[in-house]
């Protein structure tokens, strides 16, 4: 592709400026002199001047120009995608090994993403996959991690609508190559590649679950921390993956069922002690700050996410993700929760809270089931009570702390109650007569 001179826009600089004033020969023979390293962090103006000099470059670039002209003259069928993607890789094979750059680097992404399209068949994605980890190859880490814009948005769908051939192909890519980039680059793309990831979870008996859990703990480990004090040993540096976690199932309602399958396997349980049973103060405030020292490494530094992500997920429109939702609820995040009572405000609360009733209108028992068992608490053995009761009782400390057990067990006696209630009334509805004159005494019989 040869450039036209009309085509090229004049410098817009002042007359008076540095840009306008004509060189020298001798800062000529100082651009030069740069060596491979040095021009890849010089300006555009001399990385161009140094390659056009360079005869091997020249032939490099010649070759991968003509490879991407075939694009728009010879495709007529898949089969002329995969000699498209050939073609391509053959002249990037090209390359002279001091020059591990790309030409047209944006032209070659564009056709690379556009080979990646659902409707093509799985052998023209493999072999796209193949020319893009060649290109990864390459390319050092730090010129990838500056290009990782340039070529992430085309490979990040792949798992949406890739065989069960391309699935590794991709996983293993992400693995070998982006994971160990530098943070700074990764960070404005984490949610993206969550997004990539996320459809490899959904199917926790896929043979590339196992996979694909293993590359997303690698990013958690990462840390993405702005402040560069703070320490990637320390939980907190888990914090900016855990925000984009929850912002990934709060805006993309179809990658929900991966989040969960993440969510039930490495989220922490922040419910922490029954308030039912009273214990000492001191050991209630040690169990208390370390509960909210775990769950600061996850819901800071906005908690709002968290409760959002529960909210959203509660309100979506297939009963499976609702329900699995509610179960997350009552096992990780009880209503006593100190994170719900402590770290979240009363605004954020009510959210959840009316998240969490809205699934009566779904008329269905499995949800009431849960969702009654997330504002009372789980059921527990008579045996259970007793003892946790005559446990609790030598440490009340005022009526007040005595009444909220009362209440507790109070209303655990009328569900009981009502429960038992509905049962003799649909059994007397199923049998009739014979029903009804069966729960009468003895001594009125």
């Amino acid at each position: 592709m040869g450039l036209d001179p009309g085509d090229l826009t004049r410098s817009s600089s002042p007359s008076g400026s540095e840009a306008s004033q004509p060189k020298s020969r001798a800062q000529a023979v100082d651009r030069m002199s740069l060596t491979p390293a040095e021009v890849d962090f010089c300006s555009p103006f001399v990385i161009t001047e140094i390659h056009i000099k360079d005869k091997n470059y020249r032939r490099y670039a010649a070759s991968v120009d003509r490879a991407l002209s075939l694009f728009d003259t010879a495709l007529q069928e898949w089969a002329d995608y995969i000699s498209f993607l050939s073609r391509l890789l053959k002249a990037l094979q090209s390359h002279p090994p001091s020059l591990p750059i790309i030409p047209s680097k944006t032209i070659v992404a564009r056709r690379l993403a556009q080979c990646l399209n659902p409707s093509l068949p799985s052998g023209v994605h493999q072999k796209a996959l193949e020319v893009y980890g060649y290109i990864f190859s390459i390319l050092e880490p730090d010129r990838l991690s500056r290009d990782l814009a340039l070529y992430l948005p085309g490979i990040a769908p792949t798992l949406s609508f890739a065989s069960l051939t391309v699935r590794p192909l991709f996983l293993s890519l992400v693995e070998a190559y982006i994971v160990d980039l530098d943070p700074s680059a990764l960070r404005p793309a984490l949610k993206s590649i969550i997004l990539a990831l996320l459809p490899g979870l959904e199917e926790e008996t896929s043979e590339d679950f196992e996979a694909a859990i293993r590359i997303v703990n690698k990013f958690r480990k990462i840390n993405l921390r702005e402040d560069s004090l703070s320490d990637s040993n320390n939980d907190t540096s888990s914090q900016y993956f855990w925000q984009c976690l929850f912002l990934a199932s709060i805006t993309n309602p179809s990658r929900r069922l991966g989040v969960l399958a993440y969510l039930n396997r490495y989220l922490p349980k922040l419910g922490g002690t029954s308030p039912w049973l009273i214990h000492s103060e001191s050991g209630k405030a040690d169990r208390g700050s370390s509960l909210l020292s775990i769950a600061d490494s996850i819901i800071m530094p906005e908690p709002g996410l968290l409760i959002r992500c529960f909210a959203t997920g509660l309100s979506d429109e297939q009963l499976l993700v609702q329900r699995n939702f509610l179960d997350l609820l009552v096992t990780h995040l009880p209503l006593h929760s100190p994170v719900l009572q402590n770290r979240t405000t009363p605004n954020d609360l009510e959210i959840l809270v009316a998240a969490a009733a809205g699934v009566v209108t779904r008329r269905d028992m499995s949800l009431n089931r849960r969702l009654w068992s997330w504002l009372l608490g789980p059921e527990t053995s008579n045996g259970a009570q007793e003892l946790s009761l005559g446990e609790a009782e030598p440490q009340l400390s005022s009526g007040h702390e005595a009444s909220r057990v009362f209440d507790y067990e109070n209303a655990k006696f009328q569900k009981s109650k009502a429960a038992q209630d509905i049962t003799v009334f649909d059994g007397s509805l199923g049998s009739g007569r014979t029903s009804c004159s069966s729960n009468i005494p003895p001594s009125y019989a």
